[in-house]
């Protein structure tokens, strides 16, 4: 495979996130997930934010209209 050209951008804006352990793994498997993609898209952008509830249910309710937190948001 071709090198991958992607931005990657990690924002913590929960401090009990540095106390989860595996962080640093899930950041990696989702540039794997990435790469995976690239195969047909040659360069990329991953943004990945741990929040906590408060700002996960603002998030939801802004772009999927869904006023609740969840742990995922794509």
């Amino acid at each position: 495979m071709d090198t991958l050209a992607c931005e990657i951008a990690v924002l913590v804006k929960d401090e009990r996130w540095h106390e989860t352990s595996g962080l640093e793994g899930l950041c990696a498997r989702a540039l794997k997930a990435i790469q995976y993609v690239a195969k047909t898209a040659p360069f990329g952008e991953l943004s990945l934010a741990f929040v906590d509830d408060a700002e996960i249910q603002l998030l939801n309710r802004d772009y999927r209209g869904q006023d609740k937190p969840t742990n995922v948001l794509s």
